[in-house]
């Protein structure tokens, strides 16, 4: 199913009175080859970023390539992103 929509403040507002079930994985395609410039997650898949960024936590607590929070802070951020703010879904 393709639907339509329009980039309001930063959300994504779909054309139409379409709900969209709750939790549900969505693909966003620019159309006519638009280029945006983003941070996408380092991984082909979401399970595969998952498990990627479970490995790098866990070797954090194992002190593997031990630094401090302020760093391993920093290398996340770099690495994965912001991720969602608090309040976000």
């Amino acid at each position: 199913m393709t639907l339509e929509g329009t980039v309001v403040n930063g959300q994504i507002v779909v054309t139409g009175d379409f709900p969209l079930p709750e939790g549900a994985t969505v693909w966003i395609e620019f159309p006519n080859g638009e280029k945006v410039q983003f941070p996408g997650p380092p991984c082909q898949t979401y399970a595969a970023y998952l498990e990627e960024l479970r490995t790098d936590i866990a070797e954090a607590r194992a002190g593997i390539d031990l630094m401090d929070l302020e760093g391993f802070r920093a290398e996340m951020r770099a690495k994965y992103g912001s991720g969602p703010q608090k309040g976000e879904p």
